[in-house]
């Protein structure tokens, strides 16, 4: 039997744990238990994000697409479709995630 993964809605998530942003001053970055799996036993999915992208996806300013069965389950998308980092100050490779996402819709 194959592993089941699922990712919750935003409002759903909850703050394990939250950081400093070493990159970008003044930004807090949350550890966040967004979703949870079973396979051999339960597990937890966790994903990290910036305070302010947070509260603009709990906003609807921002929204989120998911892959629960992919290494990066959780893409954030801003106002105008854009796709953003989930933690402020990283840069997205626009390459790798064309080629990830080319991979995942060809599976489905």
């Amino acid at each position: 039997m194959g592993s089941i993964n699922r990712i919750l809605k935003p409002k759903d998530w909850r703050i394990i744990d939250s950081f400093e942003n070493k990159n970008l001053s003044n930004d807090v970055v949350y550890k966040m238990l967004v979703g949870y799996g079973e396979d051999l036993g339960y597990y937890d999915i966790y994903d990290f994000i910036s305070k302010d992208n947070y509260d603009n996806l709990i906003d609807d300013k921002y929204h989120i697409v998911t892959f629960p069965y992919s290494e990066i389950p959780i893409l954030l998308f801003d106002e105008i479709g854009n796709h953003i980092s989930m933690v402020n100050n990283l840069e997205v490779n626009q390459e790798l995630l064309t080629n990830y996402l080319m991979s995942v819709l060809l599976l489905k």
